[in-house]
């Protein structure tokens, strides 16, 4: 009798825990009224294993984050499906990383992409403030499809101002240069970082109304100043030390006439990777950050 009594508290115990696993809640109802002792016990144990089965379920995401990346964009890719596709573009603008942001504009860019996953790639970009994709945006604002130009507008309406106030300072990241293995990765995470810390900056845009490119007439009418942030970033593999270097240079809006010049360099004991890059550009950004902004201030 006592061994039967074992056996079933032992069979409702791990079911109770794969349904605290696995979500089927309901699951654990009807185990809770099959214990005649050791309930309190039981309960306990169980609460446990639920605190432990959130845990572990907040933890996950962070270790499988790039797997999942990579699983998406290779669905985006594969796939033949364009509702697959849909579904894998809309996952991937939940994860802030450089592959999404390039993965979205290539598929906005190509034409033999269906109008229902070029419009999606260009809410996404939206949603992710990449201005970078403002030049793809004008050209997909004019083709035939009107589910596709319906979507772009509604893009531009998330990256372009109403209005930009006097005296302030247009910065325009379109011309950028890379060499050498992930130095694209490497140059997108920079450029990424950048646009976010002067999206917020007081004075200072990086799009103008209307999403048009401006004008020399446009900036003269709002005195503000424009300026080209010439990004080129290149990448060396010296025999398991991996080189990132990062140069700048400021020129005027637009017609590009040298203002100044900026480099740094880091290196990290590690062949090239994309944790490893990551690192790199980390380090230098700070340093570029301080001296633009001390240009900025300057030319005020």
């Amino acid at each position: 009798m006592k061994e039967e009594r074992r056996r079933n508290r032992l069979s409702a115990l791990l079911s109770m825990c794969y349904a605290f696993v696995c979500g089927e809640v309901d699951r654990v109802k009807p185990h809770r009224f099959s214990f005649e002792r050791g309930y309190k016990s039981l309960k306990r144990f169980s609460f446990i294993t639920l605190v432990g089965a959130l845990g572990f379920g907040c933890v996950w995401p962070n270790l499988v984050y790039a797997d999942r990346v990579d699983d998406l964009l290779q669905v985006l890719r594969t796939s033949q499906s364009r509702k697959v596709r849909v579904t894998a573009l809309l996952g991937l603008t939940k994860f802030d990383d450089p592959r999404v942001t390039l993965a979205l504009r290539k598929v906005l860019r190509s034409r033999k992409e269906h109008s229902l996953v070029r419009g999606f790639a260009a809410l996404g970009l939206g949603r992710l403030k990449d201005v970078r994709a403002l030049p793809a945006l004008r050209k997909a604002a004019h083709v035939r499809s009107r589910s596709l130009r319906r979507q772009v507008r509604k893009a531009m309406r998330m990256l372009c101002p109403r209005r930009v106030k006097r005296r302030s300072v247009y910065l325009n990241f379109e011309k950028l240069k890379h060499s050498g293995p992930l130095s694209q990765f490497a140059l997108e995470l920079f450029v990424g970082k950048l646009i976010r810390h002067y999206q917020g900056k007081k004075g200072v845009v990086l799009s103008w109304p209307r999403c048009r490119r401006p004008k020399r007439w446009h900036l003269r009418r709002r005195r503000t100043k424009g300026f080209f942030v010439n990004i080129n970033t290149k990448i060396k593999d010296l025999g398991g030390v991996t080189k990132c270097d990062i140069g700048i240079i400021m020129a005027r809006y637009p017609n590009n006439s040298i203002k100044g010049f900026y480099s740094a360099d880091a290196k990290g004991s590690a062949s090239p990777s994309h944790h490893v890059i990551k690192l790199l550009v980390n380090a230098l950004f700070q340093a570029h950050v301080q001296t633009i902004d001390q240009f900025i201030a300057s030319r005020r």
